[in-house]
This record gives C-alpha cells, structure tokens and sequence, in this order.
C-alpha cells in the first residue's frame, strides 16, 4: 500500500490486513510521520493498551470495524490469583 491511500483514514479506527494474512486493529498515533515521511513508512497503531507498528509496504487491506470485535483482555479471577497451597505457597 502506499501512503495516498492510507491519508484518507488517518483519524478513523481501522484494521490492517498485512501479506501475510494477520490483522492488526487500532488508531493511528504517528499521522504526522506518515503525512511528513518518505519511504520506509511505518504506521503505529493504538488499541486500548496495545500498541502495534506495521510497515505501510505490507499493508494490503484496510477495513472499518466495529471496535467491540478488535480487541479481547484476559480476566485474570483475584481469588484464584492468590490462593495458596497448603504449605503457604502461592500457586
């Protein structure tokens, strides 16, 4: 992809299609960069507590999400958390 494509989405929420099939979701937080650079780009992208950088040149879709289905965090459950054996010891 080049970077004319990409300009129009700079301040939506997107996911990244690269060549090798994965998908990459979020807002991109270097537009200055991307509109300013050059070759070599990289576009950096912000979801939630996940930041991700994906090279421009391997990027071959771009599509629109609904942002509820981009991101999962795993629920750690606090009382399993610290439970201990039966010697003291955490688990």
């Amino acid at each position: 992809m080049n970077k004319e494509e990409l300009l129009p989405h700079l301040n939506q929420f997107i996911t990244v299609t690269l060549t090798d099939g994965s998908n990459h979701s979020g807002y991109i937080s270097n537009v200055k960069e991307i509109q300013e650079g050059g070759e070599d780009l990289v576009v950096q992208l912000v979801n939630g507590l996940f930041v991700e950088t994906v090279r421009l040149e391997d990027i071959t879709e771009i599509t629109f999400p609904a942002r509820e289905e981009t991101t999962s965090l795993p629920v750690i459950d606090l009382a399993k958390g610290y439970e201990q054996n039966g010697e003291g010891e955490a688990q």
